[in-house]
């Protein structure tokens, strides 16, 4: 084996790849799938949340799991493929906390990240760095992960939740040099799961004492 190659398999044995499934076990099989694929070797640790603990639950009950330096989240909707270059991703972690790696729907690049302007009672998005929300497909500090767990009140729609509390708390980067894509399918099933979501963003921002959230594209979010 030659010292790249070596270099290559070191790397791989410190991550764990994190998957919180519900209700779409054909997705989860696509998933692993594709990563057995191109790291036959990877460990990958599935939560499948058959009692409804939640995301947040789920990721921290994942991340206490983990035995890695570090670890990957994504969903079970996402698919590897010859561009998820794990291996860069780690080379770049230094200092980071996270790293964001970019997401495609329908071949187009998912442009959710930022950082967050609060005016009073208003939250807005919006582009440039330092950044402090990313997708949820990034690869993180294990360690950092278990400092800044979820809020598991939030079982659902966590991810507004998650990065607007622990802004100014996580090194986050992102590259475009590593990529997934998103391939979202549904079913009654889930979609039953799923349409909560809104209800527990609105009860994090009510908590908070947020009235408006801002996204992107300056359209009102719940």
């Amino acid at each position: 084996m030659g010292y790249r190659q070596q270099s290559m398999a070191k790397n791989i044995s410190e991550i764990t790849i994190l998957i919180k499934t519900i209700k779409r076990p054909e997705l989860c099989q696509r998933l692993v799938s594709s990563i057995k694929t191109f790291y036959p070797e990877v460990k990958i640790l599935v939560l499948d949340d058959e009692d409804d603990m939640g995301v947040s639950a789920g990721r921290n009950e994942l991340v206490r799991m983990c035995e890695t330096k570090y670890c990957m989240l994504l969903d079970d909707d996402c698919i590897f493929t010859t561009y998820t270059n794990i291996e860069k991703v780690l080379e770049m972690m230094g200092d980071y906390d996270m790293v964001g790696l970019e997401v495609l729907e329908k071949g187009r690049e998912l442009n959710y990240k930022g950082r967050y302007e609060v005016d009073g009672s208003v939250v807005k998005m919006v582009g440039g760095e330092p950044l402090e929300f990313i997708p949820n497909v990034f690869i993180a500090k294990t360690e950092s992960l278990r400092k800044y767990p979820w809020d598991e009140e939030y079982k659902i729609g966590e991810h507004f939740a998650y990065f607007f509390s622990n802004r100014g708390k996580l090194k986050i980067g992102y590259t475009k040099e590593a990529s997934v894509i998103h391939d979202h399918k549904d079913n009654p099933e889930y979609r039953t799961y799923r349409i909560r979501a809104t209800d527990f963003v609105k009860k994090f921002m009510a908590d908070n004492g947020i009235t408006r959230r801002i996204d992107l594209s300056g359209c009102a979010l719940c």
